[in-house]
């Protein structure tokens, strides 16, 4: 009875000193709001600030989760229309997979180069 006693002991001591493991959620707001068109950030941009966010707040479980509920109009339509999305084991990985294959820039390089070469400095632009 009395070696029982000093192993509760030695773990109550072990989870005092332990520092808990905690969700701060409270960062959710500082992720934007991400609608899938030409107005909004890039997916690029979108899935880093969320996975940035997620390595500081602890989200290893959740980012999908913080993801989808800051989706609004085209890419709230896109993840409601594709089940597989919806599963409760999907991984980060293929959530992001997913939306990078649909929501791709469809532009051809050869766009990309002649709006390069269309480029003009504006009127209160500077040449940088």
């Amino acid at each position: 009875m009395a070696r029982l006693q000093l192993e509760v002991q030695n773990f109550q001591a072990q989870l005092q000193t332990r520092t808990p493991v905690t969700k701060h959620l409270s960062l959710v707001a500082s992720v934007p709001k991400w609608a899938g068109n030409d107005k909004a950030i890039t997916l690029h941009e979108y899935f880093e600030t969320i996975e940035s966010t997620g390595k500081i707040a602890n989200w290893t479980q959740d980012m999908v989760r913080i993801a989808t509920f800051k989706l609004t109009d085209v890419a709230t339509a896109f993840y409601s229309g594709t089940l597989e999305l919806h599963d409760q084991k999907i991984t980060w990985a293929a959530f992001k997979t997913a939306f990078q294959n649909r929501f791709r820039d469809m532009r051809t390089d050869k766009y990309h180069f002649a709006q390069l070469h269309m480029a003009r400095q504006k009127k209160d632009e500077s040449p940088q």
